[in-house]
């Protein structure tokens, strides 16, 4: 009876256990699309900040999100037992069709929501900035500066609301990978009910 309130906590420490248990057989079986995807995102990593919209930029981003899935895909074969992964996890086909269909749908999501985050700043913005000194709607440089008191706070609380929300958006949705491998169907907002509670 004391279930409900220790299920919270058996379920990270359930969680944690299984991920330290599964790590070595997932080094064993995906090392090299792990040891390339490391190298791809480094790579990446090192152009975009050097010299951001180049090709060899857009290319090695290309090989992240390629070898990323073919990891990811190893795991996940391993995990719900869909099929043994290819040679140091080096293979691409349904698994990992339906990762990158997941994340892609995901992306959008939590993009649509952003947007709309984005909409209610600015109007919270507009709002307090108006009340203040200095303030020219057509002028959005003076819109900070007339921001002050209570507005900044008011301003300040609805951002981290906002971002609160994105957060717990993006975790309603983090089974979506496991649950669409799982039954071989993409399944992304309709995996909101399995994190409630959690």
């Amino acid at each position: 009876m004391n279930a409900p309130k220790s299920g919270a906590k058996d379920w990270i420490t359930g969680g944690v256990a299984a991920a330290y248990q599964a790590l070595a057989p997932a080094w064993r079986s995906a090392w090299a699309s792990l040891l390339l995807c490391g190298l791809a995102t480094g790579l990446w990593w090192a152009n975009a900040l050097r010299t951001p919209h180049a090709a060899s930029t857009l290319a090695w981003l290309a090989m992240a999100v390629i070898t990323g899935l073919m990891a990811k895909g190893a795991v996940f074969r391993l995990a719900l037992a869909r099929g043994r992964p290819g040679p140091g996890g080096l293979q691409l086909g349904r698994v990992e069709l339906l990762l990158l269909l997941v994340g892609l749908l995901s992306f959008a999501f939590l993009f649509v929501l952003g947007l709309l985050f984005f909409v209610v700043l600015l109007c919270t913005a507009y709002a307090m900035a108006s009340a203040g000194p200095g303030f020219i709607a057509s002028e959005v440089a003076t819109w900070a500066g007339a921001i002050v008191g209570r507005g900044r706070v008011v301003f300040g609380a609805v951002a981290l609301f906002g971002l609160a929300g994105m957060v717990w958006a993006g975790t309603r949705i983090s089974l979506a990978a496991a649950v669409t491998i799982s039954s071989d169907k993409l399944e992304v907002l309709s995996t909101w009910p399995i994190t409630r509670d959690r």
